[in-house]
């Protein structure tokens, strides 16, 4: 029964993020079935469609605490809406953003642990200053919505757990890249959205926990 409703709540909460990213675009008349057919014709809102009732079911097994799956459940649909948004667009929105920085302070104020709180808190300027420099050196090679969201994942994992999420992002986006590259689908100056994989990255510390 459980893994029923996880399956109901992933398939609801995927419905949402995909209609929040595209909400001005459904003000036709006849909205659900004009955004179903959208949602079909494209892979990114497919892939959202299978991928989140998998993660919440993920984050079920895995999760230690009540309070630790919702903490992962909040950055999971944050990633997942930041990722249509950055592979559409090549941005990161600052509400999600600001979101995700208020309700991961909130569940690190939930630990009831005020070193905690403290730690949350410094790792997340600590990581903000560090990609920051990062994004710089490179000449935007890292983006600072990539730079913002990565930090803000840090509230989220902790220390351990966001070196080990971006290790898997960047293993992926080189391996994507590399592939572009062979197939011409790329060159040495295009940019590929680095949230997807964040994203994936997310679920395979996840997965491997």
């Amino acid at each position: 029964m459980t893994y029923i409703l996880l399956l109901v709540l992933g398939i609801v909460s995927a419905y949402i993020i995909n209609l929040a990213t595209d909400y001005e675009k459904c003000g036709d008349a006849d909205r659900l079935k004009w955004f179903f057919g959208y949602v079909c014709g494209k892979p990114q809102y497919i892939v959202v469609m299978v991928l989140t009732p998998l993660a919440f079911m993920l984050l079920y097994c895995k999760s230690r605490t009540n309070l630790e799956m919702i903490r992962y459940a909040v950055l999971y649909i944050l990633l997942a809406s930041s990722s249509l948004k950055d592979y559409k667009e090549r941005i990161v929105s600052n509400k999600l953003v600001a979101a995700g920085i208020v309700l991961g302070l909130v569940m690190a104020a939930l630990d009831a642990e005020p070193e905690k709180f403290i730690q949350s808190v410094i790792l997340f300027i600590a990581i903000a200053l560090i990609m920051s420099l990062i994004s710089f050196a490179t000449k935007g090679g890292v983006g600072m919505g990539d730079t913002k969201l990565i930090a803000v994942s840090g509230l989220y994992t902790g220390l351990t757990g966001i070196i080990s999420v971006l290790f898997y992002s960047f293993i992926l986006s080189g391996i994507t890249g590399i592939v572009l590259l062979i197939l011409k689908k790329a060159n040495s100056k295009s940019r590929i959205p680095f949230i997807p994989f964040l994203t994936l990255g997310f679920l395979i510390y996840l997965l491997l926990l």
